[in-house]
């Protein structure tokens, strides 16, 4: 497994981390055994790096405790990054209340993960609060201790540079998707984030799967992140599109199961040094894809890639 520096925040990270969206049932049946077992075993296997959300998966907060309950024992090795989701219903609205806003939320996130704190806190660009808010919030619980770094999720680079300039430089992660199928950040959130030394967590590295190489027209999809791909849903353009794409690096590599370990390290191989935590249901996959962090691409791979999807 390659390690790196996690931007500007001294720590040694894992390349490959933990989505734990699909530990919470988002693309199946995941029973709490087979999740602490894909946990479990992605830590022995040298991944410390793990992503939860309260709105991940099939119901509020699945995702958090079973992360929590795998995690005893070696809690203090690891990484935790959540995002700060909190609910306005009731609030005034004044800058007192929104600090208690802030700290209820990360307190029932922390209760949830059986931690008395958080590694990187990140704040939601599609959330009602204003990054003002936010950035005030996310200070006073980095002062106190509870948090130890953090950052936004977002895909906008307007956004990602108002965040930073409001933090006054404390912003130290950012989360984004970013993979084969979506290069856009290329344009402009990564050059960014070199510029200033942030940290980048890239979710959704295989697009929702669709870089596994598994999918085809027939394929039908039952999750609520994934239906609109289907035959009558509304991103069935979307889907045909980009299985377009998929198909044409397949029928580049020798071997087509390789499809999932040449687009995680084509994600590892950014000069930002991302971490890529793409979800899993199993822990073969879990194994699978720590093989693909032992190497990155080389120069002309990565050109052989873009020339067939360009």
């Amino acid at each position: 497994m390659l390690y790196r520096q996690f931007g500007s925040t001294g720590w040694r990270v894992s390349a490959i981390g933990i989505g734990c969206r699909s530990v919470a049932k988002q693309w199946g049946i995941i029973t709490e055994q087979m999740a602490e077992g894909i946990i479990r075993t992605a830590y022995a296997s040298g991944i410390n790096v793990f992503d939860a959300t309260e709105t991940y998966g099939d119901s509020v907060g699945t995702n958090e405790v079973r992360l929590g309950k795998a995690l005893r024992g070696f809690r203090n090795k690891v990484y935790i990054a959540a995002k700060l989701r909190p609910v306005l219903q009731g609030m005034a609205g004044g800058s007192r209340d929104m600090e208690e806003l802030i700290r209820t939320s990360f307190r029932l996130s922390s209760s949830r993960l059986n931690t008395d704190y958080i590694d990187i806190l990140l704040c939601d660009s599609g959330s009602d609060i204003t990054m003002e808010q936010y950035a005030g919030g996310l200070k006073l619980l980095k002062k106190e201790g509870l948090i130890r770094e953090y950052g936004i999720s977002t895909g906008n680079v307007l956004e990602l540079k108002r965040f930073y300039e409001i933090s006054e430089g404390c912003c130290r992660v950012v989360q984004l998707e970013y993979s084969l199928l979506e290069r856009t950040p290329e344009l402009d959130i990564l050059p960014f984030c070199r510029e200033k030394k942030l940290a980048v967590m890239v979710k959704s590295p295989l697009a929702k799967g669709l870089l596994s190489g598994k999918f085809d027209r027939a394929s039908v999809f039952r999750d609520s992140l994934r239906k609109g791909w289907n035959s009558d849903g509304e991103a069935r353009q979307y889907f045909e599109r980009n299985l377009d794409k998929v198909n044409r690096i397949k029928a580049m590599l020798e071997d087509a199961s390789d499809m999932t370990t040449t687009a995680l390290r084509y994600v590892l191989s950014h000069e930002t040094e991302p971490v890529a935590a793409p979800g899993v249901t199993s822990q073969e996959q879990v194994l699978k894809n720590v093989r693909a962090g032992l190497r990155l691409l080389t120069g002309n791979e990565i050109k052989v890639l873009r020339a067939v999807l360009d």
